[in-house]
């Protein structure tokens, strides 16, 4: 396959930022492209910073998805799930003949990415660190990078020379792994971003507030709860994010007996990004649509099909679109709507 020599990151929102920082850095071409005016006039001016867990300043170019040039060989694209439909149209514009679409989305994002470029050009990654946005082309990384990882795979399992070569590209952000079961990736950091991100969204805090928040924190050990029973009727075997994160075993507990012994793995993975917040919760506070619908949302509607009941993931969803409907604010004041214990 043709070497991979141009990239673009389209979403220069808080990951993009964080990833197109650390990839100029080791000297890549990348290419940020946006919606926002702001933030491509921004990253021109300025280039891309990145303070918090690691320290990058580096020059960069950015364009409006529009006013992109050229081609292609590898399109990262960090969009909120609800700006896909727009942007397909935009990526296979700017795709080279042989180029890649690589989705480091939240979410269960590659099918539709698969039935616009086919399963040859699509590739997904889900992935450990994190970072909020400060201002444009500003980022603060807040993910220690000890716990910086990649899961890189295909929708239907295989390993090619271009998913090793898209590996060696994500390898200078960080170690990257492999997968043939990409989907059992997606839906482990699907119930992960469930739990904190729905938490952090529905009660307007950071991730380490929640933790500290027992009710909180019990709250998200149920929405992960939820989260696995629906994965597994769905016939999805769920795989470790990084070494060790085995969720189904960690997270799963029988009754509210038993959910103590699990609660470990939730301060872990919490306060892991303590200063950090949701994206979504970002979104509610730029009065921009969030992705609830492709999170929570999601498991709502897989868990229809398999005739589970799940009452957490319900409660964040119906939270979340009443903020942005502005009938409700994001508040810990939300907390006695989910259900008790």
């Amino acid at each position: 396959m043709k070497k991979i020599e141009r990239i673009a990151i389209m979403g220069a929102g808080s990951m993009g930022t964080l990833l197109g920082a650390r990839l100029a850095a080791r000297g890549l071409n990348v290419h940020m492209a946006d919606i926002s005016r702001a933030l491509v006039d921004a990253i021109n001016q300025h280039g891309l910073t990145v303070h918090g867990t690691v320290e990058l300043q580096v020059p960069a170019t950015a364009s409006t998805p529009e006013n992109m040039e050229g081609q292609f060989d590898l399109i990262v694209v960090l969009l909120k799930q609800t700006g896909n439909v727009a942007a397909i149209p935009q990526i296979r514009e700017h795709l080279a003949p042989e180029g890649i679409v690589l989705t480091l989305q939240n979410g269960i994002p590659e099918p539709g990415f698969v039935r616009a470029f086919g399963p040859d050009r699509v590739m997904g990654c889900a992935v450990t660190w994190g970072a909020t946005l400060q201002k444009p082309g500003v980022t603060l990384a807040t993910t220690g990078l000890e716990n910086w990882h990649n899961s890189l795979g295909r929708i239907d399992g295989k390993t090619t020379d271009q998913v090793l070569a898209v590996r060696d590209i994500l390898e200078y952000m960080a170690p990257t792994q492999v997968t043939e079961n990409l989907i059992g990736i997606r839906w482990s950091k699907l119930l992960v971003n469930s739990a904190l991100s729905g938490m952090s969204a529905a009660l307007g805090c950071t991730f380490g507030e929640a933790a500290e928040n027992p009710e909180a924190l019990r709250c998200a050990q149920y929405i992960a709860r939820e989260c696995i029973l629906v994965s597994q009727a769905c016939g999805v075997r769920l795989e470790p994010l990084a070494e060790g994160e085995d969720f189904a075993r960690m997270m799963l507990f029988r009754d509210e007996t038993d959910r103590g012994s699990t609660e470990w793995i939730f301060r872990k993975l919490f306060l892991a990004t303590a200063r950090g917040k949701a994206s979504m919760l970002m979104d509610i506070e730029r009065g921009v649509p969030t992705e609830i619908d492709f999170l929570n949302g999601y498991v709502c509607r897989e868990a229809e099909t398999v005739g589970i009941e799940v009452p957490y993931c319900s409660t964040v969803v119906k939270i979340v679109k009443s903020v942005e409907q502005g009938k409700m604010t994001a508040s810990v004041s939300n907390l006695p709507l989910f259900p008790k214990a």
